[in-house]
């Protein structure tokens, strides 16, 4: 977020939600967020699907920040990992899931090397990556 405040302060910085309260039901462990009202948008996936669709000039300053997120992930973990899964409302970010070179390194979601390579084979970078 200081980066991006510092090369680029028109877009938006990125946000993840706080868990406010774990719920146990039935020996299973839940946690809930505060709820986020507005258009809810699935950026990217574990599979390194990227999500393209016409947008005005705000929401693609949402899809800029959210893939320049996982692209500098990648680039700060010295190419060991990346976050995905990048879905929420504007740059309010929920669920997101770690990506490893490794797969299952961080549990079920991490599709490994396949899904890094996936992503980085759709990604364009933006100039929020190109500021980073």
């Amino acid at each position: 977020n200081n980066l991006l405040r510092a090369h680029l302060p028109q877009y938006p910085t990125v946000k993840f939600l706080q868990c406010v309260r774990l719920l146990e039901l039935k020996s299973e462990w839940y946690s809930l967020e505060e709820h986020l009202e507005g258009k809810w948008t699935k950026f990217n996936n574990i599979f390194g699907d990227v999500e393209r669709q016409p947008w005005g000039e705000e929401e693609t300053r949402f899809f800029d920040v959210s893939a320049a997120f996982s692209h500098f992930g990648f680039l700060h973990s010295d190419h060991q990992h990346t976050v995905l899964d990048i879905q929420g409302v504007g740059t309010s970010y929920t669920d997101p899931a770690i990506v490893s070179r490794q797969q299952l390194k961080y549990g079920y979601t991490d599709t490994g090397y396949n899904g890094l390579q996936s992503f980085f084979q759709k990604h364009v970078c933006s100039p929020v990556c190109k500021a980073l």
